[in-house]
Order: structure tokens, then sequence, then C-alpha cells
């Protein structure tokens, strides 16, 4: 298999970055190609849909980031075996990308002004983001991980919006409460994960992920 996907670190905006974990997580064996924004210029008009990220098997390739994370986490284990489960996971899947990240991309992007788009961050954090945590918090209850005893691509989604989010997004900081850091330090501290997360690289240049800290 091989992941394409842009080139860099785009904090809450990187969709590449949450299927990379679910690799991690399933210990894949892959190759990845991570592409500047010129060469994407040139490469867009022969993807599928003229997004990235994307997976290229043997025989297809498969476009948009939950997609990719549930044919990964299912082909690698780490996905709910029960249909009703895994359909409750990839609304997880849908509920980050559709209500949340892509709101906070379109933010990122199209409000030129720094004080217009912090108020803009600081307006999303105080009404979604705040839904969205106590949305996730509900569905953990009191479980290690959102569907059992064992981390599911789910929580990588859920760990990479919510990480970075906390990193790059000043105006979220507050929002994040000891469960929800409890929950992200559990995932960071999986062997896997924290072995992704300390390996910078020219294409990861951070190599870090910063989470709110334990209370």
């Amino acid at each position: 298999m091989e992941l394409v996907y842009f080139k860099g670190t785009f904090g809450f905006s990187s969709r590449g970055e949450q299927v990379r974990l679910c690799m991690a997580l399933g210990k894949a064996q892959y190759k990845e190609t991570p592409v500047t924004f010129g060469e994407w210029r040139e490469r867009k008009q022969q993807t599928p849909f003229g997004c990235i990220p994307i997976l290229k098997t043997k025989t297809i390739e498969i476009a948009q980031g939950p997609a990719i994370v549930e044919y990964v986490s299912k082909q690698f284990n780490i996905w709910p075996k029960d249909p009703i489960v895994g359909a409750q996971a990839q609304s997880i899947l849908f509920f980050t990308e559709l209500d949340h990240r892509h709101q906070l991309v379109r933010m990122k992007y199209d409000i030129k002004d720094e004080k217009e788009r912090s108020e803009a961050y600081a307006n999303f954090c105080k009404q979604k983001l705040t839904f969205y945590i106590e949305r996730i918090l509900a569905t953990l209850g009191s479980k290690a991980y959102l569907f059992g005893d064992f981390p599911t691509g789910a929580d990588m989604v859920v760990f990479n919006f919510l990480g970075r989010t906390y990193q790059h997004v000043m105006e979220s900081k507050a929002y994040y409460g000891p469960e929800i850091a409890t929950y992200l330090h559990r995932i960071a501290t999986l062997p896997t994960i924290a072995n992704f997360l300390q390996m910078p690289s020219d294409f990861n240049p951070e190599g870090h992920m910063e989470l709110p800290p334990l209370k």
C-alpha cells in the first residue's frame, strides 16, 4: 500500500496524519509519499476526487480520510467486529470530519485577518469544541477507549483532531478537562503511537504532539 498526503505538518487540518496513526497502531507496512502543494497541482487531476490523502492498493485508489481510516482499520484489526458498533465508529469519523475539522480548516484558510480568525476560533471552541468533547466523553463512558478495552481507528481520528487542535489553536486550551486529557495521554503512551510521535522527519518536522496536562 502507498499513502499519498501533503508534505509538512498542518496541525488540525492534516487528514493524512490520522491515517498514519492508524497504520502505526496496526503495525502496517506501507509506503509514504508526501507531496508539496506545487507537486499537488500537477497530481490533482489524476486523483479520484481531486483531493488527498489517497491510499493506493494493488487494485484501486481510495480517497477521503474517513474511508481510508475505515479500510485500514479493518485490514489491520483495529476496527470493531460487531457491525453495529462499527457503524457507531464510522459515525465518530464523520462527526469529527464533517461537523468539526472541516469548519476549523475553512477558518484557517478562508479568514485572512488574524484577529478575525482568532475570534472565529474562540467562538468555535466555545460552541462546537465543547460539544464535541462532551459527546466523545459520553461515548467513552468508563471504558479505556471509545469502543472497549482496545483502541480502534476511531480513537486515532479523535486523538489526531483533539491533540492537534490543542497544539495549534490557542483558543482551545481552556476547554480540555482532566477526563479528556487522561484519554488523550492514554493513547499517546501506546508503544506504537509513542514511537510514531517521537519520529521527526522532513515531512513531519515537529515529531511530537502537545497534549493538555494531566491534573
